[in-house]
């Protein structure tokens, strides 16, 4: 058994040649699945409220160096489309709503990168922690009562629910930036030139801290009469005090291309 453990591990050593250290830029994108956890919601009926995920887009660019064939960095800038997506049943109407949230993700990541045959495919692994600025915040729906749809790309939305018009903040009831941590695994198969490699990745990344901003008001009107409440506190009816703690998760596959530079570059 031993010496099993010790010939695969000198036959990786020896096969990871085309890792190549030196300076590396690369592209990445793929589809990406979002989510927002929040144990209030799990107190909620699935009669009344239904949580899942929202699909989007993940696409960014990496530079980085590696010291030796097998060791290096990454510092990355993504375009992140995430959020999350909640069916919501009222007087037996159900309605999909969707909260779009779209950010800067700025990585740093340390990992290692092992071959499986000798200057054709490697299996790379990175992890680091993350930065994440918020850009862009769009929430609509399914149901044309609630007047949401219309105000798509406005940061403030109206909601119309009967007589009452309920006015909130956008981008206001989110926090502005995040930090996080995010991993990755893939395999790396070299093209020619020997110095271009397409990657294939599967990439997590989870927020720290609440990503709702907690002390977020809204405002309704009603025949001249304005009221003021806690948003999140009420968000999803009185039956759910939303006080917890929420948190962004997302997982998403990328295809990408990296270049090493030459020597002395």
């Amino acid at each position: 058994m031993k010496k099993t453990l010790l010939f695969i591990c000198c036959s990786l050593l020896f096969v990871s040649a085309f890792a190549q250290k030196g300076l590396k830029l690369g592209v990445f994108i793929g589809p990406q699945l979002g989510y927002h956890q929040n144990s209030s919601d799990q107190s909620l009926s699935e009669d009344i409220y239904q949580n899942s995920r929202l699909w989007g887009l993940n696409a960014g660019a990496s530079i980085g160096y590696n010291f030796v064939d097998m060791f290096g960095i990454r510092v990355q800038a993504f375009y992140s489309q995430q959020g999350n997506s909640y069916l919501r049943t009222v007087d037996g109407v159900e309605t999909r709503f969707v909260d779009r949230l779209d950010y800067l993700k700025l990585p740093l990541l340390i990992g290692f990168n092992t071959a499986t045959e000798r200057r054709k495919t490697s299996l790379s692994v990175y992890v680091g922690p993350q930065f994440a600025l918020l850009t862009r915040v769009a929430e609509y729906n399914d149901n044309p009562s609630f007047g949401l749809l219309e105000g798509r790309d406005d940061p403030k939305l109206l909601l119309s629910n009967g007589e009452e018009i309920l006015q909130r903040p956008g981008t206001d009831l989110y926090m502005p930036s995040l930090f996080g941590l995010v991993g990755e695994i893939g395999i790396d198969v070299q093209l020619p030139p020997d110095n271009l490699v397409m990657n294939l990745r599967v990439r997590q990344d989870l927020s720290f801290g609440d990503l709702e901003n907690k002390d977020a008001n809204a405002t309704t009107f009603q025949d001249g009469v304005s009221s003021t409440f806690s948003y999140w506190r009420n968000a999803f009816g009185a039956a759910n005090n939303r006080s917890t703690t929420t948190a962004g998760l997302t997982s998403s596959i990328l295809i990408g291309l990296t270049y090493t530079f030459p020597a002395g570059y």
